[in-house]
């Protein structure tokens, strides 16, 4: 995925994961448990839509990058 500018995840001290591709590492359940525990967000290109774990999660435009976040409910 293209970025704007630096990681986004990497300057916010954020960990990153994937639950396929080079940086597989998880599994969706997991992303999900630790989802409603911690603060997170799924980034995609806005035109892509939601990644499947995410499609209820709130979606946030991030302007000017093409990148859409989506938001997680905090629970607890």
């Amino acid at each position: 995925m293209p970025a704007a500018g630096p990681d986004g995840g990497y300057c916010t001290g954020c960990a990153s994961a994937d639950v396929s591709g080079d940086n597989r590492g998880t599994s969706v359940h997991a992303l999900l448990r630790r989802a409603a525990r911690e603060p997170t967000a799924a980034l995609a290109r806005t035109r892509s839509g939601p990644p499947h774990c995410a499609r209820t999660w709130t979606p946030r435009r991030l302007p000017g990058t093409g990148l859409t976040a989506y938001v997680a409910a905090r629970h607890g």
